[in-house]
């Protein structure tokens, strides 16, 4: 995205797992779901290592507001959801 310069939005839900796994341990096989939870680190600061704009949002009105803002920046943003 940024090498070539692509004004992209990517919004990604930290669950702090792996997802479906969680559910898919607890069900049929019986295994400690805690197996499939790793944290939830820091996404947006990933993406800012990378060159884009990131930033972690924790409510709907940051949502909403942060949208709005990183959509006037020139280049792609990463959104982390928490």
């Amino acid at each position: 995205m940024r090498r070539h310069g692509m004004k992209l939005l990517i919004c990604i839900v930290n669950d702090g797992g792996y997802g479906a796994e969680t559910h898919k341990f607890r069900g049929p096989h019986g295994v400690d779901p805690t197996h499939a939870t790793h944290g939830r680190g820091d996404l947006a600061q990933v993406a800012r290592g990378f060159g884009l704009n990131g930033t972690k949002v924790t409510s709907s009105r940051d949502c909403s507001a942060s949208t709005r803002r990183r959509m006037m920046l020139p280049c792609g943003t990463c959104m982390s959801t928490i």
